[in-house]
């Protein structure tokens, strides 16, 4: 007797799709309680109050990052992309100094958002000063689509906005000085650029980063007082073309009090 192939093919694959489906939700039911373990076993700067749920539907709380207070975060996990290989989540961040709402996708080698909108309070940030001064202010992001990997970034319309330097304007002028730009992939570097200007002139900041996370990073300013250009001189920058230029280089660390 011989054995149709053809004919057994349909049961093997409802087979294949209720293995596929029992896996998937078994992965799915693990208490959201492991995953906070294994994240923070993973990384020593990470730590997490409270978890609660599944790794379907998990609400972290407390949640810090090398002691910046991130606040509490929620993720709902797109069972199907399991099966792909990649972590994908829609998540939700609130109470802290991290506000944020999109969808977060992992795989072993490439960390993307998609429909991202995030607002960082630059405050909690004490480690470091900006030219001398505490950080201040927020930066958001508002990005259709981002992807790190180690071969490189790819973007699609990520803007970022920064009110970072207000404190600094606010001392000379009595105004604002909003920046504003895009975060471009070119040549395997991830470049943000952003610029501003005011009565009192203009501005650009460009940072470069490549997947190692090492980056430079390029200021110039175009100050209309005297004074003004006095001062940034103290901080480090130096005529160039007409302009006042700083130059920074180094690799993107975790930042904290």
């Amino acid at each position: 007797m011989k054995t149709n192939f053809k004919e057994l093919a349909p049961d093997w694959q409802l087979l294949l799709v209720a293995l596929i489906i029992f896996i998937v939700t078994l992965v799915a039911s693990v208490p959201a309680g492991v995953a906070a373990w294994f994240a923070q076993k993973n990384s020593p700067l990470l730590t997490i109050s409270n978890a609660s749920g599944t790794l379907w539907n998990a609400k972290f709380e407390g949640v810090s990052y090398n002691r910046i207070a991130l606040g509490d975060v929620t993720a709902k996990i797109q069972p199907i992309a399991l099966v792909a290989g990649r972590l994908t989540a829609d998540v939700t961040s609130s109470g802290g100094a991290l506000a944020a709402n999109g969808r977060i996708e992992l795989t072993s080698s490439r960390l993307s958002v998609r429909r991202m909108k995030a607002e960082f309070n630059l405050g909690a940030i004490r480690r470091y000063t900006f030219f001398g001064a505490r950080y201040q202010g927020v930066a958001r992001l508002d990005a259709k689509f981002l992807s790190l990997s180690r071969s490189g970034c790819k973007s699609d319309g990520a803007i970022v906005t920064t009110n970072a330097l207000d404190s600094l304007a606010k001392k000379w002028s009595g105004a604002g000085f909003p920046l504003k730009g895009p975060v471009l992939c070119e040549n395997g570097l991830m470049n943000l650029r952003l610029a501003g200007d005011s009565r009192e002139g203009a501005a650009t900041i460009n940072v470069s980063v490549k997947p190692d996370l090492s980056f430079t990073m390029i200021a110039s300013a175009e100050p209309k007082r005297r004074e003004v250009s006095k001062t940034l001189e103290l901080f480090g920058f130096r005529p160039r073309a007409g302009k006042l230029s700083y130059e920074a280089a180094g690799v993107l660390k975790g930042v904290g009090s």
